[in-house]
């Protein structure tokens, strides 16, 4: 590494921590000011609220480290540029794009190490902050999830069972008036169980239903030909765990990779659900490319010599960024729309954005 990369990365370097520092604090500062009452409320110690901060920055890691690197760079250039050193290095002979490899490597080294983040530590991190999230707020939290004041509803397609369940609740594991019906391969019903409660063994992952009434049907013809009423009935054979009802009726963006990976592979091929978790499936591992592109997006303006308004290199920087962000929400809803492809939606913005980044170096 030559010495002017050296003084560049230095240069950088500071920049880069003392806004780091900046948006941890930021960020600090807002779960206080959501999560310091319930807190207090729940007498966590030291060391758990300490824990809380800690997963409640790790989890926005993999944006809040390409951000980071975004505006260090736009402080480091205007640096460079108040003191004229980006026209001294230009009139030495080195082009934007040798003044940007060492800023390119630095995204790289980012860009692999949230790769590994992201597919080692961030589901465990992000599962961390929602068991603490449940704790601090369970009547929001599982409001939101859970649903359990609601209608609660779930298809098995690999087993081919529907389940209707009213004011489930997911800390007893304990649900009201409850319906399952069982179908056969051709769609029809042949079995169905009526109950005024139901229950799971959370430790011998089996269902109880009491105070109701199992229907067989002709599979057939569909039509009814026996009926058994019970008082309590358990039924070891049925595999549903009440956490599957529960993840579809999470926000997908609280979802970890393990959470998206196991709705995947109990949702099938043809379900029109699985576009949308497969679009955040691929998204977990486009999201690292971010730092390469705001490199490539920010430098070309930065290092322009504009002596009228040295602020409006890092305006059109950040004009750019929005643009980033305003296209990647825009591919996932036509994504969504269109039935494009996952991972197309997905890698699509870092694509566009890969091909500008080329344009505007080869201009400079």
């Amino acid at each position: 590494m030559l010495l002017i990369d050296r003084y560049l990365i230095s240069s950088w370097f500071k920049h880069f921590l003392i806004i780091l520092g900046f948006f941890v604090a930021m960020l600090i500062a807002q779960e206080a000011y959501n999560h310091f009452l319930d807190l207090l409320r729940e007498q966590f110690s030291l060391i758990k609220i300490f824990d809380f901060i800690l997963v409640s920055i790790l989890s926005n890691v993999l944006v809040l480290i390409p951000v980071t690197l975004f505006v260090s760079i736009i402080f480091t250039f205007i640096s460079l540029q108040k003191s004229n050193q980006i026209t001294v290095l230009k009139s030495c002979g080195l082009s934007l794009f040798r003044i940007s490899i060492p800023f390119f490597i630095i995204a790289s080294g980012i860009a692999i190490l949230s790769y590994l983040i992201a597919s080692f530590f961030i589901t465990g991190i992000i599962e961390r902050k929602n068991a603490y999230i449940q704790i601090l707020e369970p009547h929001s939290y599982t409001q939101k999830s859970s649903n359990s004041n609601q209608i609660l509803t779930y298809q098995n397609h690999s087993d081919k069972r529907l389940w209707f369940i009213e004011a489930f609740n997911i800390n007893q594991s304990k649900g009201a008036y409850t319906i399952l019906h069982q179908l056969n391969d051709l769609g029809i019903e042949v079995g169905r169980i009526i109950a005024q409660e139901s229950t799971y063994d959370n430790d011998l992952k089996t269902w109880t239903f009491n105070n109701g009434t199992e229907v067989r049907f002709d599979e057939t013809t569909g039509d009814p030909i026996q009926s058994i009423s019970f008082k309590t009935k358990q039924f070891i054979d049925l595999e549903e765990n009440p956490e599957d009802f529960l993840l579809f009726d999470q926000e997908i963006a609280s979802l970890s990779l393990n959470k998206v990976n196991y709705i995947l592979s109990i949702l099938p091929n043809i379900s029109e659900q699985r576009l949308k978790y497969e679009i955040k499936y691929y998204s977990f591992f486009a999201t690292p490319l971010l730092s390469i592109i705001l490199v490539g997006i920010s430098i070309p303006f930065l290092s322009r010599g504009i002596r009228n308004n040295t602020m409006l290199g890092p305006i059109h920087a950040f004009l750019l960024l929005i643009t980033f962000f305003m296209t990647n929400s825009l591919t996932v809803a036509l994504g969504l729309n269109w039935g494009l492809p996952a991972v197309l939606t997905a890698f699509l913005p870092y694509f566009i954005f890969l091909i500008l980044s080329i344009k505007l170096y080869w201009k400079q």
